[in-house]
This record gives C-alpha cells, sequence and structure tokens, in this order.
C-alpha cells in the first residue's frame, strides 16, 4: 500500500492529478485496505472455529473408538460362548 501511496503522491508533486483526484484515489486505498482487513479478520476467525472443532473431535474420538471396539469384544465372546443374539 505505501507504494501506491508514494505513486499517487509523484502523480500529485508532477501536475497530472489534481488535489481532490489525490484525495479520491487515497480514500480508495483506505476502503481497499479495510475490506483486506475485515476479509483477513474473518478467515482468521473462522480457521479458529474450524481448529476448536477439530480439536473437540480429536477429544471425543478415543472414547468412541473405544466404544466401538468394546462393542466388536463383546460380539466376539458372545458368538464364542454360544452366541448371544
Amino acid at each position: 500500500m505505501r507504494n501506491e501511496r508514494r505513486a499517487i503522491f509523484a502523480l500529485l508533486a508532477a501536475g497530472r492529478i489534481d488535489v481532490r483526484q489525490a484525495e479520491r484515489l487515497l480514500a480508495v486505498l483506505a476502503a481497499e485496505r479495510e475490506a483486506a482487513w475485515m476479509i483477513g479478520g474473518g478467515a482468521a476467525m473462522a480457521a479458529m472455529a474450524m481448529a476448536g472443532a477439530a480439536a473437540s473431535a480429536l477429544l471425543h474420538l478415543p472414547r468412541g473408538v473405544l466404544m466401538h471396539l468394546a462393542g466388536h469384544v463383546v460380539s466376539v465372546l458372545g458368538l464364542g460362548m454360544g452366541g448371544w443374539r
């Protein structure tokens, strides 16, 4: 953004644009910078939310896996003992 501002001031100093045009261009640069910050902030918040959801899922994964394995163990033991139905 600094290079763009320098270019605007250089155009103003060279007389290629007037003060009003320079002000408009600087306002556009400020709006673009604000939009970029908003998009970046939104992306960061979304990434943090996704990381939190992933961490929560990982914390619950071992219990779910253990319950699933326990179900298989019970099935195998039941079949070995004459079969539970």
